[in-house]
């Protein structure tokens, strides 16, 4: 008989269905109410991601289900690299320096702020997790910086004890130079008598100075005695230059001649 009619199903039962199909649809529309307002949040962070490094929020106070699609739409878009700007100079020792703009070129994830006159580093602010915002990119450049920065970092009588043992080196330098002297000796060790006219002469100096007696040879740092061959050559080669630009400068553009024999 099933096979010829329908079965009839329950009131109740037609009920219960209904009820269960329209809380399936209710949760359907809340989880798209819901998808549908986070991807509104993030379109709207997207379109106002600020520029300027000092503008921007703490990476970790964007929500973590879109922190992901803020660091690629950074790593997308351009550094803030205002490469049309003149950057102020700043007096360091004595010296003018600025911020070079080829440093652009350089270092694609360098940025800059032109209200601070400050550096920072994209990659810092993305993936540091204890990056602050406003505190620049101050270790960025440790290896090139000009020696001038390093010196300041030392106390003031580390680079008092380096320049007399410095002039005290480059005066022997002189010295030896203009009698036509020789440099280097047989044995330089410390057991020598005899360690060679400059080792010799540095001796002297020290022995009636207490100054530079307290910065060179056994009393400097390991790595600061200039007294190596090479740095030897260094300080005749740096004479060598400033005799001919100040010759150069005597002359003021004169003609000469060289006589060869």
């Amino acid at each position: 008989m099933e096979r010829h009619f329908k079965r009839k199903f329950s009131s109740t039962t037609s009920s219960s269905d209904n009820v269960g199909s329209s809380s399936v649809r209710d949760v359907g529309i809340s989880r798209d109410v819901v998808g549908s307002s986070k991807e509104s949040e993030l379109q709207d962070v997207l379109a106002n991601l600020p520029a300027d490094p000092r503008l921007r929020p703490q990476m970790l106070d964007h929500d973590p289900n879109i922190r992901d699609e803020v660091r690629r739409a950074y790593l997308q878009k351009s550094p803030c690299q205002p490469k049309d700007h003149t950057f102020p100079q700043t007096d360091l020792l004595g010296y003018d320096r600025h911020f070079n703009v080829k440093w652009f070129d350089e270092f694609d994830w360098l940025e800059y702020n032109i209200s601070k006159d400050v550096a920072f580093c994209l990659y810092c602010y993305l993936f540091k997790s204890n990056f602050k915002i406003g505190q620049g990119c101050s270790d960025v450049f440790t290896e090139k910086q000009h020696i001038q920065t390093v010196l300041i970092k030392q106390s003031d009588q580390a680079r008092i004890d380096y320049c007399i043992c410095l002039t005290a080196a480059l005066d022997c330098v002189r010295f030896l130079l203009k009698q036509g002297l020789l440099f280097r000796g047989n044995d330089e060790s410390d057991t020598s008598n005899n360690k060679g006219n400059y080792v010799e002469l540095l001796q002297f100096l020290a022995d009636h100075d207490e100054k530079v007696k307290a910065v060179v040879l056994e009393h400097a740092l390991g790595n600061l005695k200039l007294i190596a061959p090479t740095i030897q050559k260094d300080l005749v080669n740096s004479c060598a230059t400033e005799t001919i630009k100040k010759i150069i400068k005597d002359m003021n553009g004169a003609f000469f001649s060289l006589l060869v024999d």
